[in-house]
């Protein structure tokens, strides 16, 4: 009798046991299953978010609906657009010679905070620097040359770590060339030719830097003679006041 109910104790012991897997294993799928789903909601909040910021930006630039963007198409297949495909945010803008016109609002392309590269070259954008790019801390290429933009370039280009080419050539850019570009460790292009800068030329020295051109500015006095410096020829310099 005792040995029965021995067996008895032990086969509800186990029963509780295996009940207790059971319900730890459907608490587990259960948080994986809600995990997933929050994290697909999230993914989808932060693209639409981007949708809407780009929306923001077409609506100031594309008066005549060259780009036929609309929320009931994904942002990611959009003309000009790329996304991660590791989670669906946007990384790159690309819309060269789109006939883009009028001034980059605050608070659009700002917005788009995993953009790595922005290419709105050959088009007649105009107004200052979109300041709130500073947002897009994972900017690596950034195309601005041949439009109307004015005012003073960025003074604080160590907000961009990761900027490997910058182009703001052609343009009517004011102010003076900011020191801070020395903090680009990974700049290999760095065009300013044919705006209005003025003031100096900073002692910039960075040694990934392969194309470089300050030419056709109000710059005033020397060249630094650093080896970064040292591998442009004249004509990057030209048209200027500088000399040596």
């Amino acid at each position: 009798m005792r040995q029965s109910c021995s067996f008895h104790a032990t086969g509800v012991l186990v029963l509780h046991v295996l009940f207790g897997y059971h319900v730890l294993a459907n608490m587990a799928w259960l948080v994986t299953i809600v995990t997933l789903m929050l994290n697909e909601m999230y993914a989808f909040g932060d693209l639409q978010g981007d949708a809407e910021a780009l929306l923001a930006f077409r609506n100031a630039v594309d008066a005549r609906n060259i780009l036929q963007w609309n929320l009931g198409v994904n942002a990611c297949r959009w003309e000009g657009i790329e996304c991660s495909t590791v989670t669906p945010r946007v990384t790159s803008v690309r819309l060269p010679g789109c006939g883009l016109d009028g001034s980059i609002p605050p608070g659009s392309l700002g917005k788009l905070t995993e953009l790595q590269a922005l290419s709105l070259r050959f088009n007649r954008l105009s107004g200052g620097f979109p300041l709130d790019l500073a947002n897009c801390s994972s900017l690596t290429k950034l195309y601005l040359q041949s439009n109307q933009l004015s005012g003073p370039v960025p003074s604080d280009f160590s907000v961009w770590p990761f900027l490997s080419h910058v182009d703001l050539s052609d343009n009517k850019f004011s102010g003076t060339v900011p020191q801070s570009l020395n903090n680009l460790s990974h700049l290999r292009t760095l065009f300013l030719q044919n705006n209005s800068l003025t003031g100096s030329l900073p002692a910039l020295n960075i040694p990934t830097l392969i194309n470089f051109s300050i030419a056709n500015n109000q710059l005033k006095g020397s060249v630094p003679n650093t080896s970064s410096f040292r591998r442009f020829p004249k004509e990057d310099f030209s048209g200027n006041s500088l000399c040596g």
